[in-house]
């Protein structure tokens, strides 16, 4: 696997409490009062979202059904990339959708969201990049019944300092940030 990618689990309660941005906010709230629903009043997010397939899994991030043209990985991935949702989720390699896959699978498993913080190294054509970025991951139901994980990812410059400041293998978990807010997503990982 990956060893200079992390995942950092995040207290979902953070995003109610103002830490992560409006939409992330919206989105919880929304499905918190809709008990998991994909509601029509969330149109307005589609291009900011990924729409996952959890069926097929295995370990690795799941097959994408759609990728809204506004959502990080489109734009990291080119606009092209994004209308072949299909076939996208074969443009990362394996170590990546390893590393990502896990809190979609406990999403899926448990029906219940999760938040985290994604930091990889990623490689995009003959350009490697550091990827840090965080993630809300919404496990929800289709009017027809469907399952499927809807996806927010958003850049995270907020972290983007501290990860070129501190090597990402030497970041652990008592060299957090020790602000113990209610806001603070690390509060009670």
């Amino acid at each position: 696997m990956n060893m200079n990618g992390k995942v950092v689990s995040l207290d979902i309660k953070a995003i109610s409490n103002g830490f992560a941005d409006e939409l992330s906010k919206d989105l919880l709230t929304s499905w918190e009062a809709s008990k998991g629903h994909l509601l029509d009043d969330l149109c307005y997010a589609l291009p900011k979202l990924v729409l996952l397939d959890p069926a097929n899994a295995d370990g690795n991030s799941p097959d994408i059904l759609y990728c809204g043209e506004e959502a990080l990985a489109a734009k990291i991935m080119g606009r092209e990339w994004a209308d072949n949702a299909e076939t996208a989720a074969a443009a990362f390699d394996r170590d990546y959708r390893e590393l990502v896959g896990r809190q979609y699978t406990i999403a899926h498993n448990t029906q219940r969201p999760a938040y985290d913080l994604v930091t990889t190294p990623f490689k995009l054509k003959t350009h490697k990049i550091d990827l840090v970025y965080e993630r809300l991951i919404l496990p929800v139901s289709t009017k027809a019944g469907a399952n499927i994980i809807a996806c927010y990812s958003f850049s995270s410059n907020r972290y983007i300092q501290q990860f070129h400041q501190e090597s990402i293998d030497e970041f652990r978990v008592d060299q957090r940030p020790q602000n113990t807010s209610h806001a603070d997503p690390f509060a009670s990982v």
